[in-house]
């Protein structure tokens, strides 16, 4: 089971754990739900070359701006960095009601780009936050000794049908894509993409589901707490794990596959 959170295995405290949220958005395919993924720049710091979900940390005005709607404080700030995030990595404007054009999300990403603020942004446009659609589906917690921690909460939104405009920021994305679960398996499965252990479970799980409605009917029935991942051994190889009862269950990686994913370029 995983080590006490307290300290890192060697008696000393872990990292400062940093607050993230990813979006997972659905659409209507040809071939059945697809998926918009990014692939993350060769020169981050953290998770370089990655094809993730739209994502990053939740800024202190996300926290601000959320105080602002009814609900849980933490999952409105994490829905609000999505739509932040979501903007600035594909250039899809996503959770606003009012009229969105590609001139407006495309000149609502400068603003962004430039350090302005998502309220002020929206208020500039004539927009409001619509987020109550975008759905908790997990929570995972950095497990103990990794530096770079991250208590990332996921959310699935569904766009259903029509054509998005997407381009990448060119910092800290390289490019986009819609793919189905399935399809984005397989092409991580041969090398063509690479999958951090916790963007591959939520596709399996998300596979294992089909579609979005059930999907948010199964993350109705999960806890939605945090979960970590952890090593076990199985017949004398080490695998990394996700503890059960999140929607993970049987979910696992040999941990030197899951190393060589997370190191590749």
């Amino acid at each position: 089971m995983p080590m006490s959170e307290t300290t890192d295995g060697t008696g000393q405290q872990p990292a400062a754990t940093h607050p993230a949220a990813s979006l997972i958005v659905f659409r209507n395919g040809p071939s059945g739900p697809e998926l918009l993924m990014i692939r993350r720049s060769d020169q981050l710091a953290f998770g370089a070359g990655a094809t993730v979900f739209p994502g990053g940390r939740v800024d202190p005005d996300d926290v601000t701006l959320a105080r602002t709607l009814s609900g849980d404080p933490d999952w409105n700030a994490a829905r609000i960095a999505c739509v932040r995030e979501t903007l600035e990595e594909t250039g899809l404007f996503v959770g606003v009601t009012g009229y969105v054009d590609p001139a407006i999300a495309g000149a609502a990403r400068a603003s962004l780009a430039k350090g302005t603020s998502l309220g002020a942004v929206l208020d500039e446009h004539g927009l409001a936050l619509d987020v109550e659609d975008f759905v908790p589906f997990a929570r995972w917690h950095p497990p103990s000794g990794v530096n770079r921690r991250f208590d990332t909460r996921f959310l699935i939104a569904d766009i259903g049908t029509g054509a998005v405009t997407l381009s990448a920021d060119g910092t800290e994305t390289s490019s986009q894509f819609w793919a189905t679960a399935a399809d984005l398996l397989s092409m991580g499965s041969r090398d063509e993409i690479r999958l951090m252990f916790p963007t591959r479970a939520n596709l399996i799980r998300l596979d294992r589901l089909g579609d979005f409605s059930a999907a948010r009917a199964d993350s109705e029935l999960q806890d939605v707490s945090p979960v970590s991942a952890f090593v076990e051994e199985r017949d004398g190889e080490r695998w990394l794990c996700v503890e059960p009862g999140h929607g993970y269950d049987g979910i696992g990686q040999p941990l030197v596959s899951a190393i060589r994913g997370e190191t590749q370029q």
